[in-house]
């Protein structure tokens, strides 16, 4: 398994490769385990302020590039990817 901090850095080139021209700032990542029990990779894109949502292309393009990215390193927890834009409401987990 990766570290969170080769993680983060994986999940920062892709992210910044796939949405950078739509507003991507900075990733977010944590480990934990998914609804199932899977230990899972969870990973926040934050965007600019004035950032629209991303072209749903865009988004597809990241997930499986953060996918193929990690499992290219043999990391094998399924990444779990959410996009944050200024003004959103972050729920409690």
């Amino acid at each position: 398994m990766l570290s969170k901090s080769k993680v983060a850095e994986i999940a920062d080139q892709v992210l910044r490769r796939t949405l950078g021209q739509h507003g991507y700032d900075h990733a977010e990542v944590r480990f934990g385990d998914d609804h199932d029990g899977a230990p899972s990779i969870f990973i926040d894109a934050f965007f600019r302020e004035g950032s629209d949502a991303t072209p749903g292309q865009a988004t597809l393009t990241s997930i499986t590039g953060l996918s193929s990215a990690f499992r290219g390193q043999g990391e094998d927890r399924f990444p779990y990817f959410r996009a944050r834009f200024v003004g959103d409401e972050i729920g409690v987990e």
